[in-house]
């Protein structure tokens, strides 16, 4: 059953809102000089977040009668570890039983905003958005490094008007915290690989964005360090030992220093989870597989293979117009992300054109990005999380640089008529997903 006109129409309006924001944007900031365009896009950002940290919180208190939204279990658990941690100690992290290594660092991050605020949930999530514009500043920075000033601002353009970046700044979730470290890991380790002179400071900014990265997703840590390893050889194969033992103490260090709850043993055994591989032990925080997916009702859940996955990979996830997963108030958080999304497989597109383009001509500078993002994107086919908007919102702010650098170098007639014939497409695939969903659905 598709779901009620409001939910449609929210879709093209958001769609079409989004669309006449860009157009702003580009128009007002494109042409300003590096530090305005920094200081004018971190505002507009801000302008867009705080908006919709109000909107949504009226809506959900209005759907729900809390100040959560309407499937906050996960918000509702990094809710009460955080007060547990403010009503107690930090010294007390060992005790809480139920505190688990991917999910630490948001609920400390959450603790300490409590006790500056007196457990303010409004003032948790004006933090967010200060902390996902700063994202947006970041992008650009990224962006301008490995392509060019255009790109960079194309794409700090469209990070700051994304509809769904906006909305999990508004949610009780650790993405916009994630998304803020990735982003700070690799401006820095791309920033040191062009310093001639290394600073200090850079090095201690990097090692701590890296070991902060395990603390909201281990795989996602592993992943980090893997590729800037892989990226200093490839860059530079002097002193590469030095420079990986640098890092790896650097960081195992960090890591062992906030964590001295887990184990080397367990951050192998969980991002095994993750990667949809048996581990030893029984890791809440896994990968899915397809029979835990035939388990819950979805019978086509067989036939999705990596063969039906991998020509995906860059495209999705796609938006959920049917009545699917719900759980709470008739309704799926799905349907909130439907018109970001739907945005999302228009511009995928570019995206496709700029990681072409700089596979083919601008390999050397970006290819850390280009490892980092398919590396990523991997491990969530593995993972069979690859349709799911939580872990794949990481994988499309990684991919916004190429979108950018796509919409720079494509803007031409013969993108533009492909263009058409890709939102048609996209069009026919969306709809056929949405029609899978149901099809294969035993039950809701």
């Amino acid at each position: 059953m598709v779901v009620e006109f409001p939910f449609l129409f929210q879709v093209f309006i958001t769609v079409l809102f989004t669309s006449f924001l860009l157009q702003i944007a580009q128009g007002k900031f494109f042409y300003l000089e590096s530090k305005r365009f920094q200081r004018s896009i971190f505002w507009f950002s801000l302008i867009i977040r705080l908006a919709a940290l109000l909107v949504y919180y009226f809506v959900f208190y209005e759907i729900t009668g809390t100040e959560f939204d309407i499937e906050a279990k996960d918000a509702l658990w990094y809710h009460d570890v955080a007060l547990r941690l403010h009503d107690r100690s930090f010294l007390e992290l060992k005790n809480i039983n139920f505190f688990s290594l991917d999910d630490s660092g948001y609920p400390i991050i959450l603790s300490l905003k409590y006790f500056i605020s007196g457990n303010s949930i409004l003032f948790a999530r004006f933090v967010q958005v200060i902390i996902g514009s700063f994202s947006v500043v970041l992008i650009y920075k990224i962006s301008k490094s490995l392509f060019n000033e255009s790109t960079g601002k194309i794409t700090a353009i469209i990070m700051a008007c994304f509809q769904p970046l906006a909305l999990y700044s508004a949610l009780h979730l650790k993405e916009t915290y994630m998304i803020f470290f990735l982003l700070l890991s690799i401006y820095f380790g791309v920033r040191i690989v062009q310093e001639k002179r290394k600073s200090i400071g850079n090095i201690l900014i990097l090692v701590v964005s890296l070991a902060s990265l395990f603390l909201f997703r281990t795989v996602l840590g592993l992943i980090a360090v893997f590729s800037l390893g892989i990226f200093f050889f490839y860059i530079n194969k002097t002193n590469f030992i030095i420079k990986i033992l640098l890092i790896v103490l650097s960081v195992g260090g960090m890591f062992l220093a906030l964590n001295n709850f887990s184990s080397g043993k367990e951050i192998l055994d969980k991002a095994n989870g993750y990667l949809g591989l048996e581990t030893d032990t029984n890791i809440a925080l896994g990968g899915r597989s397809q029979e835990l997916y035939e388990k819950r009702g979805h019978s086509l859940a067989k036939y999705a293979t990596g063969v039906v996955l991998l020509p995906q990979m860059y495209v999705t996830p796609y938006p959920s117009i049917v009545k699917t997963n719900i759980s709470f108030y008739n309704q799926t958080l799905q349907w909130y992300f439907a018109g970001g999304l739907m945005f999302w497989s228009f511009i995928s597109y570019y995206g496709l054109v700029g990681f072409y383009k700089a596979c083919r001509y601008n390999f050397r500078k970006s290819f850390f990005l280009i490892l980092i993002t398919t590396v990523y994107t991997l491990a969530l086919i593995s993972a069979f999380y690859i349709m799911s908007i939580r872990y794949n919102i990481l994988k499309m702010v990684l991919l916004f640089p190429f979108v950018g650098y796509g919409l720079i170098s494509g803007n031409d007639k013969k993108h533009h008529k492909y263009f058409l014939f890709y939102i048609v497409g996209m069009i026919f695939i969306i709809y056929m997903w949405n029609f899978i969903k149901l099809l294969g659905r035993d039950a809701l």
